[in-house]
């Protein structure tokens, strides 16, 4: 599923690679917002959402109506709780089926806007983490191969952690382009994708920075790259998060997706005849 995912999201991505970061955030955001609508169109009661949204302004006229009158007003204001939790009801179930969707699509944006690549002339550390803690035998079996293709160089010795179950290394960034970092493990090959940019680059690019060993959770939260299996645990490298912007104003940039994404769905409810 996370390959079918990430082939569909980087073709959604592929038109809009060379905007700029903001610009691509808007056009995403109205997409968005535009299918969350037709889909809470869908799998709403939009009849019972109409009803108790008119029932609740219904009871608050009454309320201003009969202002005067204690008894009619404590009447009113229990009938205008009681259709808002219809309300809130008829709300309750689209917004569940909706989050899945809705989480699947930020841990996808997550890949594009949450980090930068490596530019030429950067270091960073490389980390290998096996399930095994504490086995020293496999450690030291443990080896990052030279780049095939120049794109980095092994700056550091192996640093082996026990404890942790993990061997670091620092490398440095030499040639732009979309790269893999080569192990041996175990006298096994094990690859990790690399991305590296030129320094001038804006482009937005798919950043890999952890491919994981197993598990379900671990899979979905880095579903860019397949899971490796056998004893690894992950594979990852620092990258450095990507600073955004929209309109000038600096936020993260899931933040300006969900500000974006409302503002857009509620200005276009109205014209679509949705209830919400």
């Amino acid at each position: 599923m996370n390959a079918i995912l990430t082939s569909l999201f980087s073709a959604v991505m592929a038109p809009l690679k060379g905007l700029d970061p903001a610009w691509s955030m808007v056009i995403l955001s109205l997409v968005t917002g535009v299918a969350m609508l037709v889909a809470f169109r869908y799998v709403s009661n939009q009849r019972g959402i109409k009803r108790s949204k008119a029932r609740v302004i219904s009871e608050l006229l009454a309320i201003r109506l009969f202002k005067d009158d204690p008894w009619m007003t404590i009447k009113c204001l229990g009938a205008a709780l009681k259709s808002n939790l219809f309300y809130l009801r008829y709300m309750l179930t689209p917004l569940v089926v909706l989050l899945v969707p809705v989480v699947l699509l930020l841990i996808q944006m997550e890949q594009w806007y949450g980090s930068e690549p490596l530019t030429p002339g950067q270091t960073t550390r490389v980390a290998l983490a096996l399930d095994k803690k504490d086995d020293v035998a496999a450690l030291d079996a443990v080896k990052l191969l030279p780049a095939t293709d120049d794109s980095y160089a092994v700056e550091s010795p192996a640093m082996r952690i026990p404890a942790l179950g993990e061997v670091n290394w620092r490398i440095r960034a030499k040639n732009p382009g979309d790269t893999v970092l080569r192990f041996e493990v175990g006298g096994k090959p094990v690859e990790k994708r690399l991305a590296i940019a030129a320094p001038d680059q804006t482009d937005l690019s798919l950043v890999s920075t952890t491919r994981v060993g197993s598990g379900f959770f671990d899979a979905v939260l880095h579903p860019a790259e397949s899971t490796i299996g056998g004893t690894v645990a992950s594979v990852s490298v620092d990258h450095h998060a990507r600073p955004f912007s929209i309109f000038g104003i600096e936020m993260a940039w899931w933040l300006a997706f969900f500000i974006l994404s409302l503002v857009f769905a509620f200005a276009l409810k109205g014209p679509l005849g949705i209830q919400a």
